[in-house]
């Protein structure tokens, strides 16, 4: 038989199994709306809320299950047991709560440009504990919300210098020191080029011929990338000291 807890931890788990059911449904069809203000107010707002109501939800089902015709010293040992594992994943906690508050604020945003401290790229995962950030240099860096919540974060909307590789296969006409300055020289001649960040170039390999360089260029908009290929590839194609 059961008892008005036993009713009120059911009727927690299914508030809690609909909201499991919502958030990725709505994580799916929020790329389908139309209106970019509602895919904000969706992905800053609706979403985060949702996530924070169903850990709430859950830690509730959870006391209610345990708590079922417990004795007085059994309900303090229970104080006892979950205060000690909250204090052990009071990081994970500290991580989820900041999570939440950055996310509904914009902070942090999936293929937005951002700066942290002396890291900066563009956001390729937001986790529920952690953002993952590609460097210029492709490296992938995660941070933990919670440091983020404590750190100064410069985001830009989308005009901040994104970066483009590719790789050039040049001819031995020239000095190889001549030409690793003769590349950032040329990407640097495409309107699209950003004045503030030049192009990165390292030798890969060479041939009996042939140099090959791998080249990291950046652009104010990244729809214009191959842009500023183009215009390095056809600067370099020009003979030596013309």
């Amino acid at each position: 038989m059961n008892d008005g807890t036993g009713l009120s931890a059911s009727a927690i788990f299914f508030v809690a199994a609909g909201l499991a059911a919502a958030i990725p449904a709505l994580r799916w069809s929020s790329g389908l709306l139309r209106s970019g203000r509602a895919r904000v107010i969706v992905r800053r707002r609706v979403i985060p809320a949702l996530e924070l109501a169903f850990a709430v939800t859950v830690s509730f089902w959870i006391i209610a299950l345990a708590t079922v015709r417990l004795s007085p010293a059994g309900l303090v040992a229970l104080g006892a047991v979950l205060a000690a594992i909250g204090w052990a994943g009071r990081a994970a906690i500290d991580d989820f709560g900041s999570g939440i508050a950055l996310r509904m604020e914009g902070a942090v945003e999936p293929e937005r440009w951002v700066r942290i401290g002396t890291t900066e790229g563009i956001v390729r995962r937001v986790g529920y504990r952690t953002v993952e950030i590609e460097s210029d240099n492709g490296e992938r860096v995660r941070y933990p919300f919670s440091r983020l919540a404590r750190d100064v974060i410069v985001a830009d909307a989308g005009m901040g210098p994104r970066a483009h590789g590719f790789v050039l296969e040049v001819p031995k006409d020239r000095p190889l020191g001549r030409l690793l300055a003769d590349v950032p020289a040329a990407a640097l001649l495409s309107p699209w080029s950003s004045t503030t960040r030049p192009a990165v170039v390292e030798l890969r390999a060479e041939t009996a011929t042939h140099y090959v360089l791998d080249v990291t260029a950046y652009s104010i908009d990244p729809a214009y990338n191959s842009q500023i290929e183009l215009t390095t590839r056809h600067q370099l194609d020009r003979p030596a000291g013309a």
